[in-house]
C-alpha cells in the first residue's frame, strides 16, 4: 500500500511541475537558443528541467505528430505545429528539411508537400533516451530540487537553512508542550476539584476559539511594542537571533513570544483532551480494580490512568513532522523568523516553481515519516493494535 502511494505521489508531483506556468522564469527559451546569448543560470535552470526533451518514456498521439517533433527546439515548435501539423501537411518531410538545412521550407516549397492521409490514426512513440521524467527522477534521487529564481541559489540549500530554524523552534516547543500538558494535567486531576477543572476547560476552549492571527498580533502589541504602555515592552528583541552570533540570552529572549504563540493553542487543545481522557479512565473497570488493590489515587494515576490517557494522543505525533515543513506561517511573518513557512510564502509570491514543488515533495515525505513513526510507537505501546 505504501509503495503505490509513494509512486503515485511522485507521478502527480512530476505532472504538477510540468503543468504549472513558468511566469517567474527569468529567462526565455527562445533567447537561450540564440548563439550570442549567454546566461549561465538560465542554461542550468532549463537544462535541469530538460526543456528540449520529450516529457516521458512514451507518448500517445496521432501520426500527424512525427516522433522527431519532440527534438525540435522549443522556440520553433509552435510555428512548426501551426504550419504543418494543423494544416495536414506531411510533417516528416518538413522535419527532414529543417534538420538538414536548419530552417523550414519556404511557402512555395510548402505547397509541394503532400497532405497526410492517415493523420488521425493514433500511434505510440517510445523515447528510450533522455526525457524530462528521467532527468527529473535522477535529480530527485540526488536531492537536487533545482534553483530558486529569486537569488539563483540551490533550492536544497535554502530549504536546509530554513529547516534548521523551524526545527530548532519546534523542538523547543514540542518539549514545552509535552512537559506542560502531562505535568499540569496530572496535578490538575489530582489536586483540583470539578469546578476548577471546568473553569480551566472553558479557558482552553476560549483560547482555541481565538484565531491564531489575532492571538499572535495581540501578544506582539502588548509585550513587544511601546504603543500601549512602555512598561509592557519587555520583549523588544524579536526575530531569529542565531546563538553563535548573539549569544544564548539574546537567542532565548527573542524566541519567548514566538514560542508562546506556538505552544499556547497546542497546550490548550492537548490539555483539554488529556484531562478528559484521565477523567474518563477513572470510571473504567480497571480503576475499580486499582482501588480494590489498595493503591492510592496518586499511584493509580501514575501507573494505570496516565498510560491509558496518553494512548489516544500518540497519532498526533505525525502532525509534528508535517509542521516541521509547513512551519508556523503567521508566527514567522509577525515575528520576522526565516523559517519554512515564511520561505514557502515568499516562494508563492514570486511563483518560484522549483521551490513550491520541493515543498510539496518534502511535505509528502514528512507526512509519511510521521505516519510510520506514530504507528511504530502505537505498536510498541500496544502490540495488539491492528493496523489493517
Amino acid at each position: 500500500m505504501l509503495i503505490p502511494l509513494v509512486l503515485g505521489s511522485i507521478m502527480v508531483l512530476f505532472i504538477l511541475q510540468n503543468s504549472l506556468p513558468n511566469k517567474g522564469l527569468p529567462c526565455q527559451v527562445d533567447l537561450l537558443e540564440q548563439e550570442d546569448y549567454e546566461n549561465e543560470f538560465c542554461e542550468k535552470y532549463l537544462a535541469r528541467h530538460g526543456y528540449n526533451l520529450p516529457t516521458f518514456y512514451f507518448t500517445i498521439t496521432t501520426k500527424a505528430f512525427p516522433k522527431e517533433y519532440y527534438y525540435l527546439p522549443v522556440s520553433v515548435r509552435d510555428e512548426f505545429a501551426k504550419t504543418f501539423i494543423t494544416s495536414g501537411k506531411d510533417a516528416n518531410i518538413a522535419l527532414k528539411y529543417y534538420f538538414k538545412k536548419g530552417k523550414f521550407p519556404s511557402e512555395s516549397e510548402i505547397g509541394k508537400i503532400k497532405n497526410l492521409k492517415d493523420k488521425y490514426i493514433p500511434t505510440i512513440y517510445f523515447f528510450k533516451r533522455d526525457n524530462k521524467f528521467k532527468v527529473w527522477a535522477a535529480n530527485l534521487l540526488q536531492l537536487d530540487f533545482g534553483y530558486s529564481i529569486t537569488d539563483q541559489k540551490k533550492v536544497s540549500s535554502k530549504i536546509w537553512a530554513a529547516f534548521k530554524v523551524t526545527f530548532t523552534i519546534h523542538l523547543i516547543a514540542f518539549i514545552l508542550i509535552l512537559v506542560s500538558v502531562f505535568v499540569s494535567g496530572y496535578f490538575a486531576v489530582l489536586k483540583l476539584n470539578k469546578q476548577w477543572l471546568k473553569r480551566i476547560k472553558n479557558l482552553c476552549i476560549l483560547i482555541l476559539s481565538t484565531p491564531n492571527l489575532v492571538l499572535t498580533v495581540l501578544i506582539q502589541l502588548f509585550f513587544a511594542t511601546p504603543f500601549l504602555s512602555p512598561y509592557l515592552n519587555i520583549f523588544s528583541v524579536l526575530g531569529w537571533k542565531p546563538i553563535n552570533e548573539y549569544g544564548f540570552f539574546v537567542f532565548l529572549s527573542a524566541l519567548i513570544l514566538p514560542l508562546f504563540c506556538i505552544v499556547l493553542p497546542e497546550i490548550a487543545y492537548l490539555w483539554f483532551q488529556f484531562v478528559e481522557k484521565i477523567q474518563k479512565s477513572l470510571h473504567e473497570p480497571f480503576s475499580v480494580w486499582v482501588k480494590e488493590q489498595g493503591l492510592s489515587q496518586k499511584e493509580g494515576l501514575l501507573k494505570y490512568n496516565l498510560p491509558f490517557s496518553v494512548y489516544p494522543m500518540i497519532p498526533l505525533i505525525r502532525n509534528y513532522f508535517i509542521s516541521l515543513v509547513q512551519g508556523e506561517l503567521i508566527v514567522e511573518l509577525v515575528f520576522n523568523i526565516p523559517g519554512m513557512g515564511r520561505l514557502f510564502y515568499d516562494s508563492l509570491l514570486v511563483w518560484d516553481k522549483d521551490m513550491i514543488v520541493a515543498f510539496l515533495m518534502i511535505t509528502l515525505a514528512m507526512s509519511l515519516v510521521g505516519y510510520l513513526v506514530s504507528e511504530i510507537i502505537l505498536y510498541k505501546y500496544n502490540p495488539n493494535v491492528n493496523f489493517d
